[in-house]
């Protein structure tokens, strides 16, 4: 919602900012009107829509994994709602507008109940007693005629309002103010939709009254407005703007600024729309993924032949739930540079995809950045300097080679497979909550818990050039 909320504000800043520089001078109405109304609609739509780039990156099926680390998820747990200052806030500002809303409806309904509808004049209006200042809302037109010197023209204006459904944008306006309140082109943009309305309104009372005589009336129209936030009233727009605008309603728009608009329009949408797809996609796989620290001959191979390409980088390799799968295709057409390599492991206890990033990636930061912000005492998943054994890969296999003993019983019963055991490595090196996320038999489960917490001390993982705490999941295959 953040991120849906930030690429709203700076999609619909950026729309407000060719309007003021381009357009805000401009006669063309119906032009600028559809071009603030679109342009606020088109900032809702624009961050939720898939724009599919092309690139494709090799996918290789990973052959058996008998030593490696592989995200298991424990059975979910109902989380803790957990909202801070800020939100609540937010939440209580955004209820407020919404009340204020409400309220304004109802303020509206009460006066369509209390008026009198009147024929008598050229559009037929409600006339309601006591209010200072002429006003409609969809097609209803609210007026005391008793407070106009001239009437006629001022419902003339209102049914401008009233043909062109002008609430209807302010409608929109007021609902976005709900969630979009610290939005400050929101309010800006409402102010400049408003001043469009009265100078339409303006345009079509003119069509059918004297203009001398119309201006007359605007100048000498000294009521104020009464505060229904949801209407659209007479002297809305400041009166000289009124007045300067009338002289030159025939303008119309340079060619070269509407094809500069639409051009703007299209590049900023398809900007932010492969940007938001991005993201979503890297969150999709950087939920459910860890770091690998054991590799199969595959993936050291690889990771060789990317070290000599590129020596002045560091690769990292994450894996990840099959689930994924589709995910990681479309981050890869999106952006093929994020992923090096993807490996595929489709064995029936252990399904998972390995991939290769640099450091420097987009996918690897934001991974570090979410597993870091998932845990309140700092436990990480994915660092820059994963926790390691001391001595390296071989000397792992020689440890598990000289302590691993088969359960006779599981020998006996035939059984085997992968147990998967979570622990995590402290800032010392030691490894504490040893315990079976994916097991086979509780012999085979036991002995793996056994020969973890006989593990010696690690090397930790690191964070910013800082020692941290790692969440692994060891894998240990039972093969007779």
């Amino acid at each position: 919602m953040i991120i849906y909320l930030v690429e709203f504000a700076i999609l619909h800043t950026l729309f407000l900012l060719v309007y003021k520089v381009l357009l805000a001078r401009e006669t063309q109405l119906r032009f600028l009107r559809f071009f603030l109304v679109g342009t606020t609609v088109l900032s809702l739509i624009i961050p939720l829509i898939e724009i599919p780039s092309f690139g494709s990156i090799p996918t290789v099926n990973l052959a058996g994994i008998v030593f490696s680390t592989g995200q298991i998820p424990a059975s979910a747990q109902p989380e803790e709602l957990n909202i801070s200052v800020y939100q609540f806030l937010f939440i209580v500002i955004s209820s407020i507008f919404l009340l204020i809303l409400i309220y304004g409806l109802f303020q509206i309904s009460r006066l369509y109940k209390d008026s009198r509808l009147d024929i008598s004049f050229r559009f037929p209006i409600r006339k309601v007693d006591g209010i200072k200042n002429s006003f409609t809302f969809l097609r209803w037109i609210f007026i005391d005629p008793a407070h106009f010197e001239n009437p006629e023209e001022i419902i003339t204006h209102e049914s401008g309002h009233s043909t062109q459904l002008h609430s209807l944008d302010i409608l929109l306006f007021n609902i976005l103010k709900v969630p979009f309140w610290c939005v400050p082109s929101i309010w800006i943009m409402i102010y400049e939709l408003r001043k469009v309305h009265e100078f339409e309104a303006d345009q079509f009372a003119l069509r059918s009254t004297d203009q001398n005589n119309y201006i007359k009336t605007l100048v000498h129209c000294t009521l104020k407005a009464h505060g229904l936030n949801l209407a659209s009233s007479f002297d809305d727009a400041p009166t000289v703007q009124r007045l300067k605008f009338m002289k030159k309603m025939k303008k119309k728009i340079s060619p070269w600024k509407v094809g500069s608009i639409i051009a703007i329009v299209l590049i900023s949408g398809a900007m932010f729309a492969c940007q938001e797809e991005l993201d979503a996609e890297v969150q999709r796989i950087v939920e459910e993924s860890n770091q690998q620290v054991f590799y199969t001959d595959e993936v050291q191979a690889a990771l060789a032949d990317l070290n000599r390409e590129y020596p002045d980088q560091e690769f990292v390799v994450i894996e990840t739930q099959l689930e994924n799968e589709e995910s990681i295709r479309k981050l890869s057409e999106y952006d093929p540079d994020q992923i090096k390599h993807i490996f595929v492991n489709k064995e029936e206890d252990h399904k998972s995809i390995v991939m290769i990033v640099s450091e420097d990636s987009e996918l690897f930061s934001k991974a570090t950045e979410m597993h870091e912000s998932q845990y309140d005492d700092k436990v990480h998943t994915i660092v820059e300097e994963p926790a390691r054994f001391i001595g390296g890969l071989e000397a792992f296999y020689g440890y598990l080679k000289t302590e691993m003993e088969y359960p006779e019983e599981a020998q006996k019963k035939g059984i085997e497979g992968r147990v998967f055991v979570q622990f995590t490595v402290e800032t010392d090196g030691s490894l504490s909550d040893i315990h079976v996320v994916k097991g086979i038999d509780p012999d085979c489960d036991g002995e793996a818990v056994r020969v973890l917490e006989n593990s010696p001390k690690w090397i930790p993982g690191s964070q910013d050039g800082k020692t941290v705490r790692m969440k692994m999941v060891q894998n240990i295959l039972f093969q007779l």
